[in-house]
């Protein structure tokens, strides 16, 4: 059946659709982020909590300098890469994953 968020299937008309939905999503997401903020300590909040867990075998201040360099180019990436999805079902106005089977 179709998506009762999004009938046509774009992804953005999910904000033209029901503003109570999209609301309600963003009220729960600052929620739990600010939940998980208000957890961590001051000092301790670039590191995710990852070096106890043992993500990264070594610990030196230079690995973790490049480790740093590496995510903040990935989410980069990613952001690019969700801005051409946005711009291309704006332009095209048909739901990207026509565009892709196309």
């Amino acid at each position: 059946g179709d998506d009762f968020l999004a009938p046509t299937g774009t992804a953005l008309e999910v904000f033209n659709t029901d503003p109570l939905w999209v609301g309600l999503t963003l009220a729960v997401i600052s929620c739990l982020e600010t939940i998980r903020l208000l957890q961590t300590e001051p000092g301790t909040r670039t590191d995710a909590k990852i070096l106890e867990v043992g993500l990264y075998p070594e610990q030196s201040p230079e690995k973790l300098a490049e480790y740093s360099l590496k995510e903040l180019q990935n989410g980069r990436l990613a952001m690019l890469a969700f801005a051409g999805a946005v711009v291309q079902e704006l332009v095209n106005e048909t739901p990207l994953i026509l565009n892709l089977q196309n």
